[in-house]
């Protein structure tokens, strides 16, 4: 079976205007060896359905 390939949404509240939560999610995710290109940031909240 092939499995497809895997991706982590990273999100905010936009509860703040002076702290990119996403940029500084993602950028703790690649330094713990996640791939930068399967990160997906989003700047304003949103629900997702996978």
């Amino acid at each position: 079976m092939k499995i497809g390939r895997k991706h982590i949404i990273v999100s905010e509240d936009e509860g703040s205007k002076k702290y990119n939560e996403p940029k500084d999610m993602r950028d703790e995710l690649v330094r713990m060896g996640v791939p930068y290109s399967a990160i997906w940031a989003s700047k304003s909240f949103c629900r997702f359905l996978v």
